[in-house]
């Protein structure tokens, strides 16, 4: 089971990801919470410490939203990612297109 949860800070969200998310109903949910995040939020980070899998459908939510972010000149910023899924951004080069960081307290704001 996949569950998403958004934790507030002051000037960020964190969007926390667990489980696998492969093209249901989990990422349905996943791109209708971003697109509400991208309309208020100036920076977004999403935890994917807890992410299993994501399939390519998942993947072209994360670049839809960070593409709706970076129009709003708001950013959207992935942390936290397994090996497994490390390899996946790195095959589809997608680390070009994405903020990515290794961990959360790498993160400057």
């Amino acid at each position: 089971m996949s569950q998403i949860t958004i934790i507030e800070k002051e000037d960020y969200k964190i969007i926390k990801l667990s489980g696998q998310f492969i093209g249901g109903e989990e990422t349905d949910a996943l791109r209708v919470e971003l697109k509400k995040l991208s309309e208020n939020t100036k920076t977004l980070i999403i935890d994917m410490e807890n992410v299993g899998y994501l399939n390519s459908l998942t993947l072209g939510v994360l670049i839809s939203s960070n593409s709706n972010f970076s129009r709003k000149d708001s950013k959207m910023i992935i942390c936290n990612l397994k090996d497994n899924l490390k390899s996946i951004f790195t095959v589809t080069k997608l680390y070009l297109v994405l903020n990515i960081v290794d961990k959360l307290e790498d993160i400057e704001l």
